[in-house]
This record gives structure tokens, C-alpha cells and sequence, in this order.
């Protein structure tokens, strides 16, 4: 996948965890995909203008699930 293509996609995580064909990958890993899902379940691109907050436990949850995602997918996509 290119960046033109990502840019097409935008931000529907399941799209770009098919296309990046890691999907079949990720689901080999209980908690990782279950992160994942937890994310998609709660992320959106308003968010940040709902003004939804939601409580520190749920938050620190989401980042450390995030963190744990991203550090996962460098991994797998660098050359």
C-alpha cells in the first residue's frame, strides 16, 4: 500500500488493516486483536470535536492499547 492509497482510506481502521494485509497476522495474537478492536470500537475522527471525554481508566486503557498497536505495527511494516 502506498500513501495515496492510506490517503483514500482515510480513517476506517479495518480498511487499512486489510489492505496493509496484516489482518490474518493480528488475529493470531488474542490480545493485540482484541486492542485493536477495542480502538476501532471507540475511535472516530469527531471525536475531538464531541467533546466526549471519557474517564482516566478508559483512557490510559486506550493509549496503552494504541501504543501497543503501533509499536506492533512498525515491527511488521518496516522494510
Amino acid at each position: 500500500m502506498d500513501l495515496s492509497e492510506a490517503r483514500q482510506l482515510g480513517h476506517n481502521l479495518v480498511e487499512l488493516l486489510a489492505v496493509s494485509r496484516l489482518e490474518n497476522t493480528l488475529v493470531k495474537n488474542l490480545d493485540l486483536y482484541l486492542a485493536f478492536t477495542g480502538i476501532n470500537n471507540q475511535w472516530a475522527p469527531e471525536i475531538r470535536y464531541s467533546g466526549k471525554a471519557l474517564d482516566k481508566r478508559a483512557s490510559e486503557n486506550f493509549l496503552r492499547d494504541t501504543k501497543d498497536l503501533c509499536n506492533w505495527l512498525q515491527t511488521r511494516l518496516r522494510p
